[in-house]
């Protein structure tokens, strides 16, 4: 299928001299703000286009040569509602389309080797709140389930009552898990440069941002759903397996979290094989990683890690990151915009 180009950002490629180990590298400077990356097992680099700026191409592909094309169209972009969370597998590409007003909630995926939609799966109004807020997700391939972070407060400051939304990949079926489990819920509001995040109401009233239930990742063996909340310092994880047995109760499921480890205030997770939990640090402009010995920085940046926002693993081992300055948004800045591209994607090796 011919891709139709589109001026979303001119790109460049280099290196941060002033990073130390791991050295941080920018892969493209953006002039549109990123939402969450994809990268697939041959390469191919894919992020969604962040809602909050209203794009009308939902997610994109940058291709070897720097530039950026609607993927897996323009046209099939209008059939996408609003898209953050996005998981490279294989050879699927997985939207989650946490909808709009004319769209309905959706998981989509698309055969990124054949170019072809394989399935739109419908997430009905009875595992979703009035006001969810479908962010991310996690995806079973073992079992062949999706595990949906729904944040709720999908107006920010609204009723908070997070949960995991499991999607059976085959079945079809939905099923609303951990309903406003305690771990899930929002902390403490932060401060970025010594600025505290929050929201500018409609009366003027300005509400210190407290987010819940939102990164969440799975262990490459699939064993394990490791989650925490933006606003939150505390890492939680939950056997994929408890996640995926509809026979426990509830009562029963609520009682199999367990604490992991500590963690920043942050955005995205993802997980490797060795235990080691990469976090978006967005108070401290870095990435940390968390694994049971505790919580770390890795990397930090004040201008490349201007709120990191989504990370994927590559097949190179490097792990990449959208950096979109969302703080300075003037949903998260008081109703006021002082964000300003360039925006990035980066990436690192961790060691």
């Amino acid at each position: 299928m011919k891709k139709t180009l589109i001026a979303l950002g001119m790109l460049s490629i280099f290196s941060s001299a002033s990073m130390a180990k791991p050295q941080l590298e920018i892969v493209a400077k953006l002039t549109t703000r990123p939402a969450n990356p994809a990268v697939s097992e041959t390469g191919r680099v894919f992020f969604s286009q962040h809602p909050l700026d209203g794009p009308s191409i939902k997610v994109v592909e940058l291709l070897k040569n720097g530039d950026i094309t609607p993927f897996p169209s323009a046209e099939f972009n209008r059939e996408l509602g609003n898209v953050i969370g996005i998981k490279a597998v294989k050879e699927t590409l997985w939207l989650l389309d946490m909808g709009s007003d004319k769209i309905s909630p959706q998981l989509v995926s698309w055969n990124i080797v054949s170019n072809q939609l394989q399935k739109k799966i419908p997430i009905p109004a009875n595992v979703r709140r009035d006001n969810s807020f479908l962010q991310d997700m996690a995806i079973d391939t073992q079992r062949q389930i999706a595990y949906i972070a729904d944040m709720t407060r999908g107006d920010l400051i609204g009723v908070s009552h997070p949960a995991i939304i499991a999607v059976d990949l085959v079945s079809g079926e939905t099923r609303r898990l951990l309903d406003n489990h305690p771990t899930f819920a929002p902390g403490e509001p932060m401060s970025i440069d010594q600025q505290v995040v929050a929201h500018a109401g409609g009366d003027g009233k300005i509400t210190p941002l407290q987010l819940g239930l939102n990164p969440i990742a799975i262990s490459p063996d699939d064993q394990w759903v490791y989650y925490g909340s933006v606003n939150g310092k505390e890492l939680w994880r939950i056997a994929s397996a408890d996640l995926a047995n509809n026979s426990l109760s509830a009562a029963a499921l609520a009682a199999k979290p367990e604490r992991y480890a500590s963690k920043a205030n942050s955005d995205g997770i993802i997980a490797d094989d060795q235990g080691n939990i990469y976090v978006t640090d967005v108070e401290q402009h870095g990435i940390g990683v968390a694994n049971s010995k505790g919580y770390h920085l890795l990397v930090q940046d004040k201008e490349l890690l201007n709120w990191a926002d989504g990370l994927a693993m590559g097949p190179d081992g490097y792990i990449y990151a959208t950096v979109n300055q969302l703080h300075k948004h003037p949903a998260l800045n008081s109703g006021i915009n002082n964000s300003q591209p360039p925006y990035y994607l980066v990436k690192f090796q961790p060691n």
